[in-house]
């Protein structure tokens, strides 16, 4: 049980190190209000795509917002990380992760126009030079292109969207709220069946995260 405890913590920590860079990243590429992208209610917005799905038709066109791809990048990015294990205690394979999970959504961003959702500060350096946004990106954030490549191929076009049972127009405005309450339904599950602590908390008010933190602080203390 101690050793399980141990890699539930370590993981959380590299989160936690993740997550310290995370607002920075999406405002450089997806621009956004970051008061708003840091206080709104995830929770609350995830409960109400679940219980209500007359919110996704055919007649009511919705507009994917900044807030939808803040929560919907991490979610992905926690959710892969349960299909590929091995990357869940390894600092560098979970930051190419989620670097990669950043392209992966402004790829298909672009495919569904979502252009108003494109408005990063640090957009027009990524656009530059050979066009080439995802080695732009890499290089801007110390990465292996190669490696993100790989993971982006092989573990989010192929794996991923295979799992979801999503094809290339998932993002668009008459399918995105599907796409978020299956990502985020696919998690719920792997959370509830695997007891491992949910990573979407970093998403939510602060007094929930420094709870769970001042937890594990105890748990540190307790082994000392």
């Amino acid at each position: 049980i101690r050793s399980k405890i141990d890699q539930v913590e370590h993981a959380f920590n590299i989160s936690s190190i993740l997550f310290e860079k995370y607002t920075k990243i999406f405002i450089e590429i997806f621009g956004g209000n970051q008061y708003k992208l840091i206080n709104s209610d995830y929770q609350l917005k995830r409960t109400s795509y679940q219980i209500n799905p007359k919110l996704n038709t055919k007649t009511k066109i919705n507009k994917c917002s900044h807030q939808d791809l803040y929560s919907l990048i991490w979610t992905i990015y926690a959710l892969t990380k349960t299909i590929y294990p091995s990357t869940i205690n390894d600092l560098i394979a979970s930051y190419h992760l989620l670097i990669s999970s950043f392209y992966f959504i402004y790829h298909y961003a672009k495919l569904a126009n979502l252009d108003y959702l494109l408005k990063g500060t640090c957009l027009n350096i990524l656009c530059s030079n050979d066009g080439n946004i995802l080695e732009n990106l890499c290089e801007m954030y110390n990465c292996s292109s190669d490696i993100c490549q790989t993971i982006i191929e092989q573990h989010f076009k192929n794996d991923l969207l295979k799992r979801l049972n999503k094809k290339d127009d998932f993002l668009n405005e008459l399918n995105y709220i599907d796409t978020i309450r299956d990502i985020n339904r696919q998690y719920d599950e792997f959370v509830l069946t695997n007891c491992i602590i949910d990573e979407r908390i970093f998403l939510e008010n602060n007094l929930k995260l420094n709870g769970l933190l001042n937890c594990l602080k105890e748990n540190s203390y307790s082994k000392s």
